[in-house]
């Protein structure tokens, strides 16, 4: 990442030596981190797997597919490993969520994560992709918390359920902008088949005011699980 796109080197290396700390079966591993001249740099542990946009791309899960509560799950766990050291990851979406040959999910990307108490984003070029994917604070200047994480956790459930991010079709940066103050449309009325405890996980998640949210992916998990159990066996085990 150039520094010049408002990154702070040294604060940088501070959270990529926080993030060398976390060893969790659902985030993808920093292995170090440096600089090189005007670049800043973060070697990750390689997978073999491939990411959750191309995953769903060749394989077309149903709105009812037992696999995405499994990916939705697993993401949570890593998102709550990453929040239960005040990391807020800030760029959640397929693109940086990987699944991996046996089949489970991993939260990819920490380049962009920030201590919470530093979490206010700078838009620059690192995350101009991600517009479509920005949580309504964050557009409107504020401050990046789990509830961000949160939200764009829930986008990524919307998408996997309908096939398609609120207001299809529209510029991302002007749909997000309309998610700020528009209700996203009901995904029983998209996907009549989904079940109605996840419909309404994701859609409470989507609340623009982050207070109207679940505050943390454990709270979030304990919802969840009740839909693991009936349609994949026993939950997981909390890592």
């Amino acid at each position: 990442v150039p520094v010049e796109e408002g990154l702070d080197a040294k604060r940088f290396l501070r959270e990529a030596e926080l993030l060398r700390r976390l060893e969790h079966p659902h985030l993808v591993r920093c292995l170090d981190a440096g600089g090189a001249g005007a670049w800043l740099w973060m070697a990750m542990q390689d997978l073999e797997a491939e990411h959750l946009a191309a995953h769903v791309a060749a394989r077309h899960p149903a709105p009812a597919d037992p696999r995405i509560v499994k990916w939705l799950v697993h993401a949570l766990l890593g998102l709550r490993a990453l929040h239960g050291m005040r990391v807020v990851h800030r760029d959640i979406k397929p693109e940086n969520l990987l699944v991996a040959r046996d089949g489970n999910l991993l939260v990819a990307d920490l380049g962009l994560a920030y201590h919470e108490e530093r979490s206010r984003l700078t838009v620059s070029a690192a995350l101009v992709g991600s517009a479509a994917w920005f949580p309504p604070e964050l557009l409107q200047g504020g401050r990046a918390d789990a509830r961000s994480d949160i939200y764009q956790w829930a986008l990524v459930g919307y998408w996997l359920v309908s096939g398609a991010l609120p207001f299809p079709g529209e510029d991302p940066l002007a749909a997000s902008s309309r998610r700020c103050f528009e209700p996203v449309a009901p995904l029983t009325a998209v996907a009549p088949v989904v079940d109605p405890l996840l419909s309404d996980l994701i859609e409470r998640n989507l609340a623009a005011d982050p207070a109207h949210r679940s505050h943390t992916a454990h709270e979030l998990l304990a919802d969840l699980i009740p839909l693991w159990s009936a349609a994949l066996g026993p939950a997981p085990v909390a890592a």
